[in-house]
């Protein structure tokens, strides 16, 4: 009986909870929404169309709103207007939005995250960042921004701004950005990097330049950026780097450049904190200008990861491998298929070594490859004439019938017999032409 009434009781707590969690969620709320609890609203993958404006009817105090993954294309005026002042978090990412009318244009004293990644936003006009004062993440990833306007003009304390995989071609003003550590900007159309191009970014750590069409980093173009630890420009169009264009990158410590067309990269004096460098990819030359990477590597804690092309050689070595006498060209580094060949040369009788440069080798090597040709040749027809010859020493004599023997012998003795030739002479003379 005990028992039993146990299981009654659990069940009964059971349904409880499960009604407590029904409960979250106001009635006025969509029916597609969940609500988890601690002020989330999950609308996320719920096939909306239009911005569902009937959560904000409800007495819920709302702090988090997913919306992500709908087909959401606009944002009505009044879609926050009951819901600013608590919202902590919105993610509106995954959606088709082309327009934000003027939702953001209201203060958002406690917003912390606001993402609005994978739409189809083509500016920045709409978010003033100093109405958002708490705002730490903005995420605009995979839009359509060709530039940031005035986005980070007024001072915020952001401190992670992604906007990789859109169509940027210029930086615009960034001088508010005071307080942004992380700078995502890959996949975007930048060419140039302009002077002073990230002023103001005291704060950031770490800069995300890759897969961008960068042909030119302008002087000074990092000058201020005295914060920053990891560098990314890979998979860009550079020709050439030097200590001017790193100006200002003082606390550095990783910099990519693979997949770039580095022909040169001159650093006298590199920068003290610089531990690893990735150069793979690149079109340098094994020569004085890489020089420093002697006297870097010996350091235990560099790292430098590449290769470089041996000057007038087809032979590519890892910069590790590299010598000192290799980098300034003291030493040629040889192909595989360079030989060094001693020829034996017979003047007056005497035998003299000589000893032929690579490039004589090779052509002395064909050299002798068409001696022994033309020699083995000359044996071949030799031994062919010859064997013709001998098959025809050996032909059988022809053998006549004895009649015509007998004709042929009595027609030559009877004009012998008339001639007077002896007999003997006639009989011999018989016989060679039998």
């Amino acid at each position: 009986m005990a028992s039993r009434c146990s299981l009654v009781v659990f069940l009964y707590v059971i349904v409880q909870v499960c009604l407590t969690k029904a409960s979250d969620c106001p009635a006025e709320i969509n029916q597609r929404c969940r609500c988890p609890g601690n002020g989330k609203l999950d609308c996320s993958s719920s096939d909306f169309d239009d911005f569902p404006m009937n959560i904000s009817s409800s007495n819920m105090t709302i702090r988090e709103l997913n919306l992500e993954d709908n087909k959401i294309k606009s944002l009505p005026d009044e879609a926050f207007l009951e819901l600013h002042q608590d919202l902590s978090v919105i993610n509106l990412k995954n959606n088709q939005l082309e327009d934000v009318g003027a939702s953001f244009n209201i203060s958002f004293p406690q917003l912390n995250v606001l993402d609005l990644s994978y739409n189809k936003l083509n500016s920045t006009d709409a978010f003033d960042l100093s109405k958002m004062p708490a705002l730490d993440k903005l995420l605009m990833s995979s839009n359509m921004l060709t530039n940031l306007g005035e986005l980070g003009l007024s001072p915020t304390n952001l401190t992670y701004l992604e906007l990789a995989n859109n169509k940027i071609t210029t930086l615009g003003k960034l001088q508010g950005l005071h307080n942004l550590k992380t700078l995502g900007m890959d996949y975007n159309k930048m060419e140039v990097l302009l002077a002073n191009a990230f002023q103001g970014m005291w704060s950031l750590t770490d800069l995300k330049l890759n897969d961008n069409d960068i042909r030119e980093i302008v002087n000074n173009a990092f000058d201020g950026l005295g914060s920053v630890m990891n560098l990314s420009l890979s998979h860009n169009k550079l020709k050439q780097i030097d200590e001017r264009k790193l100006a200002g990158l003082n606390q550095i410590q990783q910099l990519h450049l693979n997949d770039n067309l580095l022909e040169s990269i001159q650093l006298n004096q590199p920068i003290p904190s610089l531990k690893y460098i990735d150069v793979t990819g690149n079109n340098l030359t094994c020569n004085d200008n890489l020089l420093w990477v002697w006297d870097w590597k010996q350091s235990t804690n560099h790292e430098i990861v590449g290769e470089c092309h041996m000057p007038g050689q087809r032979s590519i070595k890892s910069l590790t491998d590299v010598t000192e006498e290799e980098f300034l060209g003291k030493i040629e580094d040889k192909d595989d298929d360079d030989v060094q060949i001693t020829v034996t040369i017979t003047l007056n009788g005497t035998a003299e070594p000589t000893e032929l440069t690579p490039s004589e080798g090779g052509l002395a090597i064909w050299i002798i490859i068409v001696i022994v040709v033309l020699v083995v040749l000359l044996i071949i027809v030799v031994v062919v004439c010859g064997y013709k010859i001998l098959s025809k020493s050996k032909e059988p004599i022809p053998v006549t019938t004895n009649k015509q023997t007998r004709i042929f012998y009595n027609h030559k003795y009877d004009s012998v017999k008339q001639s007077g030739q002896r007999s003997k002479d006639v009989y011999a003379d018989l016989t060679t032409e039998l």
